[in-house]
């Protein structure tokens, strides 16, 4: 009985402290849980810069923000040099300050330090153009309009070119011109892929045509007849593949293409590139976000 009963005592003992020393440790198990470094996520965001080809282009920068005063400050020269690709460049003048801006009826009113009419004549449609595409990739932002100091920009500063009152993708990107006279003319913007030092980057470009051809054959057309152009600009869209309908509604675009869009794409990214750039070029021609591409 008393070896029992010793036993028992044991027992008891051992287990009284074990349990004491699973609950000496729950509370350090909590409290490491409570302290934990909570990293920002970097993301993409699409800006237009400067080319090493003096292509005004879309390049995605990792970044913590995409509020417009962040990409304002992208776009200004030795801003944010380091958030700059080797090759490309911003386009807003050294030490221009956005003095305020707001938004209203999803147009984007932007006044500007009077640094920004220290652009060069080289580069000013193209600072125009970088400025209404960055900033129309924001949801909610349709064309923008620019002040310098209180006064609104009527014309481009050196060359004296008027300039509409909203600033929207009409105006156009890295102009084309394919007239044989001044009526009927037509636009559309074509969206290509270029490269430079492995960063994969969109040079679009606005063709100005008395083309009366349906907009969206015209870029499919472009697309497939021009498969590679000068300084390594291209489109992976080859001659087989065919768009064999499309519905235009009030607000969204459907093209049905021929499965042999996808034939001998065995990379998926190029894929997806190979959409991107048909669904960039639609949005840009017609001005409409919701655009949907089936394969039969």
């Amino acid at each position: 009985m008393l070896k029992k009963s010793a036993m028992r005592r044991i027992i008891i003992s051992s287990f009284a402290l074990i349990l004491f020393l699973i609950m000496q440790l729950i509370p350090s198990r909590l409290s490491t849980k409570n302290i934990s470094i909570v990293y920002e996520k970097e993301k993409d965001v699409p800006v237009y810069l400067i080319d090493p080809k003096n292509y005004a282009s879309r390049i995605n920068i990792s970044y913590y923000n995409d509020s417009i005063q962040d990409i304002i400050d992208i776009l200004t020269i030795n801003n944010n040099p380091t958030l700059i690709p080797l090759g490309f460049s911003a386009v807003i003048p050294e030490n221009t300050k956005l003095l305020d801006y707001h938004i209203k009826d999803n147009i984007l009113y932007l006044n500007f330090s009077s640094e920004l009419l220290n652009v060069t004549k080289e580069n000013e449609e193209k600072l125009i153009e970088c400025l209404v595409y960055s900033l129309c990739e924001i949801k909610g932002v349709n064309g923008i309009t620019i002040f310098v100091n209180n006064q609104k920009l009527t014309k481009l500063p050196n060359s004296g070119v008027k300039l509409p009152d909203v600033l929207n993708y009409e105006y156009g990107i890295n102009k084309s011109y394919y007239l044989s006279n001044l009526k009927d003319s037509s636009q559309i913007t074509v969206y290509y892929m270029s490269k430079n030092n492995d960063i994969n980057y969109y040079v679009p470009i606005t063709k100005i045509s008395n083309n009366n051809i349906s907009k969206i054959e015209t870029i499919v057309s472009e697309l497939k007849t021009t498969p590679f152009i000068n300084n390594n600009i291209s489109s992976y869209l080859k001659a087989s593949y065919e768009l064999e309908q499309y519905e235009i509604l009030e607000n969204s675009i459907k093209l049905t293409f021929n499965n042999e869009l996808l034939t001998g794409l065995t990379d998926e990214n190029i894929e997806e590139e190979l959409k991107y750039m048909l669904t960039l070029s639609i949005r840009d021609t017609y001005n409409i976000e919701d655009i949907t591409i089936n394969i039969n």
